[in-house]
């Protein structure tokens, strides 16, 4: 199990996509046990998630998942990058419906759910998700209200303003529409990433050729060099600006040893002394010397 570092919204006072509302005033927290969720309400799957730490401001309620990673291996990823990023309640369980005018906010079609319950909450891709049917339910699990005609009935014209390539208001239909695009983001998501770890190989190869042409140029050590390719991951222009501003040392010469002349070599040893010229041959060429030195008196 992964406890993820984040809050959710799991419900407020707001009219949701079926029309109905649920006040959070009226959630009997305490019958919500387990109080685990699935992943887009797909029961089938699996438990994908325990909610804990909930807290109430306003009328929002929220709460942090932790995340079944046995089942859901890559669930915890997918919500710390953003992929996975709402929750949604799901078979709720209304114990106080209410069909008062009073009770409903502008553009409230269906009915105020005053006292409920869930049984779970999703994480989803969509707040609101259309994977999460639009019923209401008896504490018996019978089914007291289907909004799913009216999520048709009412919202079809705005799905259609959303999504104009839409070609039916059936539900089903919009669920085969819904989790195509979301298909389509995901596989966007994936090639953007694919590219997005191409430029950073990249990257990475130019930060070490600049460090390399760096640390050959005398700007800079190896060992500054190895911290600075640490340090600025993913910020090469920064570090091509700072390399730019250190300058280059100019090395000190080596002196290339002295050869003895080529007509001290053709000399005897005699003949070096005659011209005072053994000295030279010892500090330039002492092998040489030495060699001069046994032919002439080593017979």
């Amino acid at each position: 199990m992964k406890r993820i570092n984040r809050e959710f919204c799991l419900t407020d006072d707001s009219v949701n996509c079926y029309g109905y509302r649920l006040l959070t005033d009226g959630l009997e927290l305490d019958r919500y046990r387990p109080p685990v969720g699935f992943l887009m309400h797909d029961r089938d799957r699996g438990v994908a998630v325990q909610w804990t730490d909930f807290r109430r401001e306003g009328d929002a309620l929220f709460a942090t998942p932790i995340v079944n990673d046995t089942l859901f291996p890559d669930l915890a990823k997918q919500i710390e990058e953003g992929f996975i990023n709402a929750a949604s309640v799901g078979h709720i369980v209304a114990l106080e419906i209410s069909d008062d005018p009073t009770d409903k906010l502008p553009g409230q079609d269906g009915p105020t759910v005053r006292r409920w319950f869930p049984r779970e909450v999703s994480l989803v891709d969509i707040p609101g998700n259309y994977n999460a049917l639009g019923r209401l339910y008896d504490e018996n699990d019978n089914v007291l209200h289907d909004l799913a005609a009216h999520l048709n009935n009412n919202n079809h014209m705005n799905l259609k303003e959303i999504f104009p390539d839409l070609l039916s208001d059936d539900e089903a239909e919009v669920k085969v529409y819904l989790t195509a695009l979301r298909d389509k983001a995901q596989r966007a998501d994936a090639l953007q990433q694919e590219l997005d770890d191409l430029r950073a190989e990249r990257d990475k190869a130019d930060i070490k050729n600049l460090l390399d042409g760096a640390v050959s140029e005398h700007r800079i050590s190896q060992q500054l060099a190895d911290c600075l390719a640490t340090d600025y991951v993913g910020k090469l222009e920064a570090l091509r600006n700072l390399i730019g501003k250190m300058p280059a040392k100019k090395t000190v010469p080596q002196p290339e040893p002295k050869k003895a002349d080529d007509t001290l070599a053709s000399l005897s040893w005699d003949e070096l002394d005659k011209k005072g010229l053994l000295p030279r041959l010892k500090a330039e060429n002492p092998d040489l010397f030495t060699a001069k030195f046994n032919e002439r008196f080593k017979h």
